[in-house]
């Protein structure tokens, strides 16, 4: 009988652990936001990796999957996860054009927030997809430069942290 008892509360406590571990959609979408708030507000990283015509900050445990040459397109793996980077070098950092073109491709929008910080028109997208429950694709880009992901509710605040820090680090080749 007691080691029934005590099969049954390990069993609740671990149905508990699981269910705290669990990040609710609301939950992810604000913590998503204070993250780039939060991370806009830090200096931008050093760029430790080259693209094309950029240099850019890869976080630590990322690695280049593949640089498409010839384009300003990179693939980054973190634990499986990939990211696309796209650096539009003929938009300038208040440019709107790649934000719009890329909220055009999106039909159930969680965040759209958007502003202009430093003379720099900032942006996330929040986009729950429709293919896979439970995912969400985001982007956030900066001007020309974006970078975007799919992602779940437990890790959407870590995503966005780093996909503001590698964003943020871009630096075009002739830029002052």
């Amino acid at each position: 009988m007691n080691k029934r008892i005590f099969v049954s509360i390990v069993f609740l406590l671990s149905l508990l652990l699981l269910t705290a571990c669990n990040v609710s959609e609301k939950d992810a979408l604000g913590n998503a936001e204070l993250a780039l708030e939060q991370t806009l507000e830090m200096e931008p990283m050093e760029g430790t990796a080259e693209g094309e015509d950029f240099t850019y900050y890869i976080p630590s445990g990322f690695t280049v999957d593949e640089d498409i040459e010839g384009s300003n397109n990179v693939v980054l793996n973190d634990k499986e996860q990939l990211y696309i980077l796209f650096v539009n070098p003929f938009e300038q950092d208040d440019s709107k054009v790649v934000f719009e073109s890329t909220l055009l491709s999106y039909n159930n929008v969680l965040i759209n927030e958007s502003f202009m910080k430093d003379n720099k028109f900032v942006y996330l997208i929040i986009d729950k997809e429709q293919q896979k429950e439970g995912e969400y694709e985001v982007t956030f880009g900066i001007g020309g430069v974006k970078i975007t992901t799919v992602t779940d509710t437990n890790n959407m605040e870590d995503s966005v942290r780093k996909m503001v820090e590698i964003v943020s680090s871009v630096y075009l080749e002739g830029e002052e």
